[in-house]
């Protein structure tokens, strides 16, 4: 009797274990690109093979502040072998960063953000982990 119960609360815990891995966060930052960035952009890649969801991508300042996307190619359903990005106008005087969930897990997406000057030249970029 001890033995089966210790086997169940292996597998419940095992069981646990798995659920936690349902979805990841993938996100990058902070990132300066000095007082000549206007845009952050961040773009998302699912070299997979199978669908990915990604849930509330968005890119924020250093104060946690959600800055209003001007782009937003992503749906809720990334296809494999696809990419999508988004966009945002950003100040010159702060950093950023960018995340998103995904859903069931980030083995297989990619990202980086990069932020940009007036004539969206890239200053630098990060890659998302």
């Amino acid at each position: 009797m001890r033995l089966g119960l210790v086997s169940v609360a292996v597998a419940a815990l095992l069981s646990m274990g798995t659920n936690a891995h349902a979805q990841q966060i993938l996100a990058a930052g902070s990132i300066y690109g000095g007082p000549a960035q206007v845009r952050a952009v961040c773009y998302f890649y699912n070299a997979g093979t199978a669908p990915v969801t990604l849930s509330s991508p968005l890119i924020t300042d250093q104060t946690g502040t959600v800055v209003p996307l001007v782009v937003n190619q992503c749906g809720a359903s990334l296809a494999a072998g696809t990419a999508c990005g988004i966009a945002g106008d950003i100040a010159n005087n702060a950093v950023y960063s960018c995340r998103t969930v995904v859903t069931p897990d980030a083995t297989n997406v990619r990202g980086i953000l990069e932020v940009r000057d007036s004539n969206q030249i890239p200053l630098l970029n990060i890659q998302l982990r």
